[in-house]
């Protein structure tokens, strides 16, 4: 293969940081077993016995480890793992194997688990595709154990490296020490994979979901890992490379100096503070959203909670709790679960064969109403703890908020009657992120507290255009004048009934739409954690005076790159002493 030079390819940023380190490509195991008959079936039953003991010990620690440096609900996404080795029935099974046929447990076992998987497949089981790569790995530490093998994939690398593969366990993730492994890079995966929670946790940069990763990369090439933007570098040239060095520098400043950050506020030139809030999936990134100076949470998505199942109201209120009580005196914004779309759980009826546009959020649990009820009793409860706002998601009918004010009604009244404290004038706000919902935002602010613009939604819907398709990435421009003028739309109707109106797509951290954002009026912006030093020094360079005038602009202008090259130009101009800024323009 011949080397690439300076290739950039994309994946979906999922953990935060930059790494540039030559890389060691991880390939899996091949799991070639081969079946043949044991004389002692006793002694063969023994073996596997203890093997699936001994793994199930492993995982344990390794869940105790990341709760001893994290969080106990970060630790609690190996529980899916412990509790397959404690399937009876796939135990039972292969035990009948070694007993009846004779059969090696390592081959059993395997045969076993893949009858499973090919009957879940079969059914067409999404969830458990997406997280086949985790079964294999407990099925792989199996094996390994009843051969007497070792079950790291760290051992034996040498030096400062980053990891690439096609997919990366969790397990694995958690037994990678720091000293050597800096940074991943897969093909599979998400932000809210259990290898990205885990990699979130020991503050790896992670890269998931990259096309074609190892089709471009050879062991030892060197590479950088953007985990804040998503991209992986390969080879790099001198130019590029001394942009990132510089990136990876600040961002080690970030850190070092967050708690004198965090004191800055986003205040414009002219006296004019915007609210300035982040983005978070875990509990875990409270911390790191009040280190990087964050004045609250503006979206907490709580799909991580449903990834193994729907969780109990007391699981679900002991996180809540946790989270509120941390951010304190500043506010949460828990979103419902957003059951649908590209968030996959293990529940064949919640799974739909166009999921952007089918059974998705609140069209689910209208009908599901269980799911709805209990995670709002969760909240309302954790509400006596701290400052919660309650949002649902993928609004697009007057009548859902209706509906689901009263069941919110409902739910208060059942608590009061158990004489359960909660806050009884807690916020209720939607995410604005359906064209129908934005055209009619006049109207949908009579019925809530505040709105939150979901920009990387509303973009999509408004092009008609697949946010995760890479074929028509072209496409899919936030700064598009449609979409601009339905956020405006959006803000001048919230602001007509009185109530706030903010933005938590990744618009919102986006360098060139900063000032356009401002000029919209909008009341509050939420990001990633990350990007908020970068995005108050941006504020702290404009005028709210100046920011109308490029939002008048722009949204007189017909062609979103049109706008951009107008961004682009009014940045380089107004920030041009800002270095670290114009990097990234």
């Amino acid at each position: 293969m011949i080397r690439k030079r300076n290739k950039i390819l994309r994946g979906i940023p999922s953990s935060p940081g930059i790494s540039l380190q030559r890389v060691i490509l991880h390939e899996g195991e091949e799991n070639l077993i081969f079946k043949y008959e044991v004389s002692d079936v006793e002694r063969e039953e023994k073996i596997f016995n203890k093997a699936i003991e001994r793994t199930k010990q492993e995982i344990i620690a390794i869940k105790k480890r990341l709760k001893a440096i994290t969080d106990p609900y970060s630790a609690k996404i190996f529980d899916a793992q412990i509790l397959f080795l404690e399937d009876k029935d796939v135990i039972l099974k292969t035990i009948n194997s070694i007993k009846r046929g004779k059969n090696n447990a390592a081959w059993a076992f395997n045969h076993i688990v893949h009858e499973v998987a090919l009957s879940l497949h079969s059914d067409q089981n999404v969830f458990f595709s997406d997280r086949l790569g985790e079964v294999d790995d407990v099925v792989s530490r199996v094996i390994r154990n009843i051969g007497g093998e070792s079950s790291g994939i760290c051992d034996g690398i040498e030096g400062e490296c980053n990891l690439a593969a096609h997919s990366i366990a969790p397990s694995n993730i958690a037994l990678c020490p720091g000293k050597k492994v800096k940074g991943i890079a897969t093909e599979m995966g998400g932000r809210t994979s259990h290898t990205s929670i885990v990699a979130k946790a020991l503050g790896m940069p992670a890269v998931t979901g990259v096309q074609d990763l190892l089709k471009n990369i050879q062991n030892n090439d060197f590479i950088i890992i953007d985990g804040s933007r998503g991209v992986v570098v390969i080879n790099p040239n001198e130019s590029t490379l001394k942009t990132y060095e510089e990136r990876a520098r600040r961002y080690r400043d970030y850190v070092k100096g967050l708690v004198s950050l965090s004191d800055i506020q986003p205040t414009t030139i002219d006296g004019h503070t915007i609210e300035l809030s982040a983005n978070i999936e875990l509990p875990l990134e409270v911390k790191s959203a009040i280190d990087f100076g964050a004045r609250g949470i503006g979206l907490f998505r709580t799909e991580f909670l449903f990834i193994d199942g729907i969780p109990s109201e007391e699981e679900q209120f002991k996180t809540y709790r946790h989270c509120a009580e941390m951010i304190k005196p500043n506010s949460v914004i828990i979103r419902t679960v957003d059951i649908g779309g590209d968030k996959l759980f293990n529940d064949a009826s919640l799974r739909d064969t166009n999921p952007f546009l089918g059974w998705r959020a609140v069209r689910v649990y209208i009908k599901e109403k269980s799911i709805l009820r209990t995670q709002l009793r969760a909240m309302l409860k954790a509400s006596a703890y701290g400052d919660i706002k309650i949002m649902f998601p993928f609004i697009s009918a007057i009548e859902e908020i209706k509906s689901l004010n009263d069941i919110l009604g409902k739910v208060k009244r059942e608590l009061k009657r158990e004489k359960i404290k909660y806050d009884e004038h807690i916020e209720v706000g939607i995410m604005v992120e359906v064209p129908s919902a934005a055209i009619l935002a006049q109207e949908f602010a009579k019925e809530v507290d505040f709105f939150s613009i979901g920009s990387n939604d509303l973009t999509q819907y408004t092009l008609a255009c697949d946010r995760g398709n890479p074929r028509v990435a072209d496409l899919f421009r936030p700064l598009h004048p449609a979409h601009l003028k339905l956020i405006k739309n959006t803000v001048d109707a919230g602001h007509s009934q009185d109530i706030w109106v903010g933005l938590c797509g990744e618009l919102g951290g986006e360098t060139l739409a900063i000032p356009l954002l401002l000029g919209l009026d909008l009341d509050e912006l939420s990001v990633c954690p990350t990007r908020i030093p970068e995005v108050k020094s941006i504020i702290r360079h404009l005028t709210l005076g100046e920011c109308h005038e490029i939002a008048s602009k722009a949204l007189s202008m017909a062609s979103a790159i049109d706008i951009e090259k107008y961004l682009t130009n009014i940045l380089k101009e107004k920030l041009k002493d800002m270095d670290e800024i114009l990097a990234e323009i």
